[in-house]
C-alpha cells in the first residue's frame, strides 16, 4: 500500500505563502510537485511520498507529515 502523508492546513498556508513570496503561483507549484496543491490546501486531501519528497526540495526545507 501506498504511503500517504498529511501536513496541517496551518503548515500547507505557510509554504503557500513562503513560496509566493518567491514568486511562485499555485500553477508554478502544480508544475513542480506533479500534483495539485489546492487539493492538498483546501480539501485536506493527503499526498503521496513522492509528492510530499518534491514539495519538500521545492521549499528547500525539511517537513514533517503526519
Amino acid at each position: 500500500m501506498e504511503t500517504r502523508i498529511n501536513l496541517t492546513h496551518s503548515k500547507l498556508l505557510r509554504i503557500q505563502s513562503n513560496l509566493k513570496e518567491r514568486g511562485y503561483t499555485l500553477e508554478d507549484i502544480r508544475n513542480e510537485i506533479n500534483a495539485d496543491f489546492r487539493n492538498f490546501l483546501y480539501k485536506e486531501h493527503s499526498m503521496s511520498e513522492e509528492t510530499f519528497k518534491r514539495l519538500c526540495k521545492l521549499v528547500e526545507e525539511p517537513l514533517e507529515g503526519e
